[in-house]
C-alpha cells in the first residue's frame, strides 16, 4: 500500500469460484508471507463487494516479522448462517512490501 493511498486500500480476491465461504463453526486463513520490516496485515471477509458488504467481519491482525518466508495462521470465531463473496487482504503500514504465498481458508 504505497504512500498516499486511502485508508481503505487493500487487495480483493477475485476468483470467484471459491466463493461463497461459510463458517458456521468459525475458521482459519493459513498463508505464507515475508516482509523487509516488520508489517501487520489482517483480513476481511464481507457478504459481497462494495457496495453490499454485510454482514461482514475482520481477523485479528498478524504481524509478519521476518524477511525469510514464514507459515502464519489466523483463527477467527463462528460466523452463524452468514455467506460472505468477498475476500479481503490489508497491509496496516504503507510502504511496506509484504510477499505472500499459499493462502489456505479453511472452515471448521
Amino acid at each position: 500500500m504505497p504512500a498516499g493511498s486511502e485508508a481503505w486500500a487493500g487487495f480483493a480476491n477475485e476468483d470467484t469460484t471459491v466463493y461463497p465461504f461459510e463458517f458456521a463453526n468459525g475458521g482459519s486463513i493459513t498463508f505464507t508471507a515475508s516482509a523487509a520490516a516488520t508489517t501487520t496485515v489482517r483480513f476481511r471477509f464481507e457478504k459481497n463487494p462494495y457496495p453490499d458488504t454485510e454482514p461482514s467481519f475482520d481477523t485479528s491482525t498478524v504481524t509478519i516479522d521476518s524477511d525469510t518466508a514464514t507459515e502464519y495462521t489466523v483463527e477467527f470465531g463462528a460466523q452463524g448462517a452468514n455467506t460472505f463473496s468477498s475476500f479481503l487482504f490489508y497491509i496496516t503500514e504503507q510502504d511496506s512490501p509484504v510477499v505472500m504465498t499459499d493462502v489456505v481458508v479453511t472452515a471448521n
